[in-house]
């Protein structure tokens, strides 16, 4: 995540806590959030996402090859859970890079011609892989002074994901 400030503004307190939330080119919701202690920015995030391809409705009951002739088509997500780590370059902005690390989910859209099943025959099962995949992210974060006493600084985050891609998201500090 990346944060852009200025001394012009004021500068951030030692040590305070922030969120944000925002969305990436490839259809991923971005949470971030973390501590700020001193120089040090340390942080997790977590990308969902929020188009992983699965159609109608979700039925748990159904074993993986149960109904082979329904498969319409297969695809593959992962929402991954990340640590980062940043630093202090310039007044309040702080770059840096985060480890991710997230469980396949391989999914199957179905179709079923009697109608038995899902929304007027359109279903999807799911199943954990047990693989897990690593990602990497780099990020820059700004915390821009507002004149506001429950939220004094607007967190402006953007990232760059393997897996969710460009990002943008806006947050706030807290517990200053």
């Amino acid at each position: 995540m990346i944060f852009i400030s200025t001394m012009a503004f004021g500068q951030l307190p030692k040590t305070c806590g922030y969120m944000d939330i925002g969305y990436s080119s490839k259809g991923y919701i971005s949470y971030n959030g973390g501590a700020v202690m001193k120089k040090l920015l340390l942080g997790i995030g977590f990308d969902m996402s929020i188009n992983s391809g699965e159609e109608g409705e979700y039925y748990s009951e159904i074993n993986w090859d149960e109904f082979p002739g329904d498969i319409v088509s297969s695809g593959k997500y992962i929402e991954p859970l990340f640590l980062q780590l940043g630093y202090n370059i310039l007044g309040n902005l702080y770059c840096g890079v985060g480890l991710g690390f997230g469980e396949v989910i391989y999914y199957r859209n179905m179709y079923d011609n009697y109608h038995i099943l899902g929304n007027n025959g359109s279903y999807y099962i799911n199943a954990p892989s047990g693989k897990i995949e690593f990602q990497k992210k780099v990020f820059a974060t700004y915390f821009f002074p507002i004149k506001n006493d429950l939220f004094p600084y607007l967190v402006l985050n953007l990232q760059y994901a393997t897996i969710s891609g460009f990002a943008g998201s806006v947050g706030a500090v807290m517990g200053m």
